[in-house]
């Protein structure tokens, strides 16, 4: 029990309160916590975590209070994005894509609202890269889609980023928000791998009826070999591109501005799914 001394009131663990008008409503319960948590309710009553100790909580201070849900849930998490791709709702109209030409059919691309996600392998795009391993690409080409600020082509040694197919299979990427071009800008998308997290944009689009592929940058960033030869991995890729208005990082080649516009899309997504 506690005791006074000198106008305050020493608790059981030695912490000297004022005394005066708690100490007098000791034991009074009744009132409100609503907007109060952490401080005196206008009601009178307590809302703080000491108020359990003095007996003057307010009635409702641990459902209001205890159970209150964090202002800060803390980011996205590559297993959140997962859970929302656990199951797929093929996208209207599509047809099924292969991993690589010639291969059997069997990638569906899906939908949720905000986005559409596929599962599939991971193959080495290099083009417009300037460095290893890029240098060792015998598929190499020097374009890419989409151009930098500065009008360059995309570095895919350096520069992590996605490929999207070509229109095909029913699926055509400009009708769902899905750009990239020579201004500067790419949509956004996740990429997940082993439990890593990547955000970066769209920047080369890809041969018809394929997906599966992310640049030399990408696979190094989520643990995925990247040699172009050798490199890539056969499947448990996923890959979440935004869809609608207001999804486009720009400028393209900004990892700032991927993580950022990744970050805020993912959150979205996450509440509207």
């Amino acid at each position: 029990m506690g005791f006074a001394l000198g106008g305050c009131v020493e608790d059981e663990s030695g912490l000297m309160i004022p005394s005066g008008e708690r100490s007098e409503r000791a034991g009074v319960w009744g009132g409100s916590c609503e907007e109060a948590c952490g401080g005196k309710s206008l009601d009178g009553c307590w809302c703080d975590d000491l108020c359990q100790s003095y007996g003057d909580c307010c009635a409702d201070y641990e459902p209001v209070c205890l159970d209150e849900p964090a202002d800060d849930e803390g980011p996205v998490t590559a297993q959140d994005l997962l859970d929302l791709t656990a199951d797929c709702e093929r996208l209207p109209g599509t047809e099924l894509f292969a991993t690589d030409a010639g291969k059997t059919r069997n990638i569906e691309i899906c939908r949720l609202n905000g986005a559409i996600w596929w599962r599939a392998d991971a193959d080495i795009d290099c083009d417009g890269g300037k460095s290893s391993p890029c240098t060792e690409d015998p598929w190499y080409q020097p374009e890419t889609s989409a151009k930098d600020s500065e009008g360059n082509f995309i570095d895919s040694a350096t520069i992590p980023h996605f490929v999207v197919p070509m229109p095909s299979g029913g699926f055509n990427p400009k009708e769902h928000g899905i750009k990239t071009g020579w201004s500067g800008y790419g949509s956004a998308g996740a990429i997940i791998y082993k439990g890593k997290l990547l955000y970066a944009p769209y920047a080369d689009a890809g041969p018809r009826n394929v997906l599966g592929e992310l640049s030399a940058a990408a696979a190094a960033e989520l643990g995925i070999p990247n040699n172009p030869i050798s490199g890539g991995v056969p499947s448990g890729v996923t890959y979440i591109v935004f869809t609608g208005e207001n999804t486009y990082i720009d400028p393209i080649e900004s990892r700032d501005a991927a993580e950022s516009l990744g970050a805020d899309l993912a959150s979205q997504l996450i509440d509207n799914n």
